[in-house]
Order: C-alpha cells, then sequence, then structure tokens
C-alpha cells in the first residue's frame, strides 16, 4: 500500500515537489547531494510503499505488530507551548498498529549539530529577558528542562551537556503524541553519512545523543547505538505535559559515502 507523503494535503512525489512544498529554510544552499535536507526526502521517496530500510529496523521493534503508516509529512509544524514559535519536525509520521495510534518524528542530520547547548540558550534567553520583559525564550527554555529531565541521579550527564535541539525535538513528538491520543511517541535521528560530511563532526553529535538519552533514560542507557530502538522512557512532563505518554528513541544511519577526517 503506497505511503502519503503530503504537505497541506498535497502529494509528494519527486524531488522537486519536495523542494517546492516542503524545502529547507536555507532553500538551496542546503538543497545539496549528501546533506541531510535533499537526502532525507530521496530516502522517503525512493521507498513509495513503505518507510526507509534503515527506520523500519528501529519501527519493527515497537511492540503492537504491524505498523501501517498512514501519512507522512515533511517540514511538520508541532507546537508544544505558547513560546515562539512550533517546532519544526523534518519527518512527521503518523501510523497506527494493534495497540493504537503511533507519533513518529525524524530529525534529519549529516553532520550538522543538535543546535546550541541549553545551557548556552539558558543565558541567551535570561539576557535577552533583561533587554525585552516580554521575552520568551528563558521560560521556554527552563520548561522544556523542568518537562523532559528528573533531577539528576549519580554518574548522569549534567544539563549543560545537553543539546537544545534535542530537547525541542522531543517536546515536538511528545505534543504530536497528545494531539493525536498516540500512547508511543517515537523520536528518530536519521543521520546521513557521505563525502560531505566530517568523521569528527559526526563523532561530536553521537556523544551529544549520547549525553541526552543517558538524562533521559534517567541513568539506563549509556550510549545509543544505530538500528536499536530505546525505551519507554517517562518524564516528568511540568507545565507542558499532562501524564506525557512513554517515549521511544532511536537512530538510524545511511551511508552514502565514507566521511572525510
Amino acid at each position: 500500500m503506497p505511503v502519503p507523503i503530503l504537505k497541506a494535503d498535497i502529494p509528494i512525489a519527486t524531488l522537486e515537489q519536495w523542494f517546492r512544498l516542503a524545502g529547507p529554510k536555507g532553500r538551496e544552499t542546503q538543497w545539496v547531494d549528501g546533506r541531510s535536507a535533499k537526502e532525507c526526502a530521496r530516502a522517503w521517496l525512493d521507498v513509495p510503499d513503505g518507510v526507509p530500510a534503515e527506520i523500519e529496523q528501529l519501527l519493527v521493534q515497537l511492540d503492537g505488530g504491524p505498523l501501517v503508516v498512514e501519512r507522512v509529512e515533511p517540514e511538520a509544524l508541532l507546537t508544544f507551548d505558547g513560546h515562539g514559535g512550533p517546532r519544526n519536525a523534518d519527518i512527521a509520521i503518523w501510523a497506527n498498529d494493534t495497540q493504537g495510534p503511533v507519533a513518529i518524528t525524524v530529525e534529519a542530520k549529516a553532520d550538522e549539530s543538535f543546535d546550541k547547548l541549553l545551557s548556552e540558550v539558558l543565558a541567551a534567553g535570561l539576557d535577552r529577558r533583561l533587554a525585552l520583559a516580554t521575552s520568551g525564550a528563558f521560560a521556554r527554555a527552563s520548561a522544556l528542562a523542568q518537562a523532559l529531565f528528573w533531577p539528576r541521579g549519580a554518574g548522569e550527564p549534567g544539563l549543560d551537556r545537553m543539546r537544545y535541539q534535542l530537547l525541542t525535538a522531543t517536546a515536538g513528538t511528545l505534543a504530536m503524541a497528545g494531539l493525536h491520543h498516540a500512547t508511543r511517541p517515537v523520536l528518530i535521528v536519521h543521520e546521513f553519512q557521505s563525502e560531505q560530511t566530517s568523521r569528527t563532526k559526526l563523532k561530536v553529535n553521537s556523544r551529544d545523543l549520547d549525553a541526552f538519552v543517558n538524562r533521559l533514560s534517567r541513568g539506563e542507557v549509556k550510549s545509543v547505538k544505530p538500528a536499536e530502538l530505546y525505551g519507554p522512557f517517562t518524564v516528568p512532563g511540568g507545565d507542558l505535559f499532562a501524564a506525557p505518554a512513554s517515549l521511544y528513541v532511536g537512530k538510524a544511519v545511511r551511508a552514502l559515502g565514507k566521511p572525510k577526517p
């Protein structure tokens, strides 16, 4: 059964349509062979009757029998709070199995970082708050930390090591699950390795993802291996999520070429 890829209810079947309807913010400067935006689109368009194989490897690990994907939306806007704009998920997937709805988001990544450290975002947000009383940047970052993390346990990484994009990606996934009454939210990092990527930067991203999941899992998961789905993890919810669904996290890798040093 074909998996519909839609943007504003308009079907997407080609790279040209994807770029026109759901291209990256940087437009042509980010639409490059070997980089995440274009390779993510290509990965999905190459399998019109399913999902990319490396993502399917993760999803089959969910309990609930065969997963039926109902809709895929690139550049999906997911609102999780009243501060600033919504989370922009590279891919949002609406699916069902025998246990009910499943909400899945995908963060496509070559070797770009997962944004700034949470400590940097908090400091910058507080500066903005001091300069402009209506700024909600500090409140958003603080609320995200309180919604996703329990008090620090022995041996767990500090919040100063958390990358902000992983917090917003998780929040967007939980918000999507809540909106669609899904009991299993899934966040997938889809990494594209090519000659356009740096091995050093890929290792930094791996360490950052490891630290995030280590803290998210309360020390249960020390490192994230490709093709392994981790969870379910419970999060506090804080003021953002009332009784949030337990979360799953995984990493998929597509090797397109050998990264440079």
